[in-house]
């Protein structure tokens, strides 16, 4: 997800999480901020993805004056100044297309 730079905030903030297993965002955001989960947070996702154990993380995105919790295996946090529609899955796709061709390349 980003939070898109702007007039007030310079860069971009995106939160890019793996192997999620809890989700709880609304459909767009007002400013976008990241917290720390309350412990009756904690709790809500712990009770929602049972019987899956650790490791896990659960990070409070905060927007519009509303907590939204997302529950995932590993969560990467990135300021950039992209273009509005680039994303750090597709650079890492075209690198790994790369990565793949250039090995073909090698074996033939």
């Amino acid at each position: 997800m980003r939070s898109p730079k702007s007039g007030e905030a310079p860069t971009n903030l995106d939160l890019v999480c793996f192997d999620v297993l809890y989700v709880e965002l609304p459909r767009a955001f007002d400013g976008l901020e990241f917290a720390e989960p309350t412990p009756s947070e904690r709790t809500k996702v712990t009770e929602a993805v049972r019987p899956r154990e650790e490791p896990w993380s659960v990070r409070i995105v905060v927007s519009g004056g509303h907590r939204y919790t997302i529950a995932a295996a590993q969560f990467v946090e990135q300021e950039n100044n992209k273009d509005a529609m680039a994303s750090f899955l597709a650079t890492r796709l075209r690198d790994t297309a790369r990565a793949r061709t250039k090995r073909a390349s090698f074996s033939d």
